[in-house]
């Protein structure tokens, strides 16, 4: 902020553009502290966060994250900690929902998907995953 307050000084950047810069970024603060820090689906920087069960499972969760970032969903791949501890840090990050794939899902060719909002947890193939929630992107709708 004062790197920009000095170029306005130096006559680099006009007052109004950093007076419009400073309402951008008051309203974007509004926002976050309105959601409480929960944005939509379509906003998030990270929508879509897959976990492992362990290590054996990461090379299908590795498939599934190739496959929700070639449909255009913002992912991450977490498989660093416990399994709880992971869970935990997507709730703190709240990222709209999380994957978790075990055993049953690898050998079933499905996925465990939790909505982090509202705690819905439901099993289904991965395509019945990828297209109501590339619909609710597209609607800009809050999952």
């Amino acid at each position: 902020m004062l790197l920009l307050s000095g170029l306005a000084a130096a006559g680099l950047i006009s007052r109004g553009r950093l007076t419009l810069f400073y309402a951008a970024l008051a309203s974007i603060a509004v926002l976050l502290e309105h959601l409480e820090g929960n944005l939509p689906l379509w906003l998030a920087p990270v929508q879509v966060a897959v976990l492992p069960v362990s290590q054996k499972h990461e090379a299908y969760a590795q498939g599934i994250v190739k496959e929700l970032k070639d449909a255009g969903i913002r992912v991450e791949l977490s498989a660093d900690d416990s399994l709880g501890k992971r869970i935990r840090q997507t709730k703190i990050e709240k990222v709209p929902a999380y994957i978790v794939v075990g055993d049953k899902e690898a050998a079933d060719g499905t996925v465990t998907v939790e909505n982090n909002r509202n705690g819905d947890k439901q099993t289904v193939a991965l395509a019945d995953f990828i297209a109501p929630t590339l619909e609710r992107i597209k609607e800009r709708a809050n999952i």
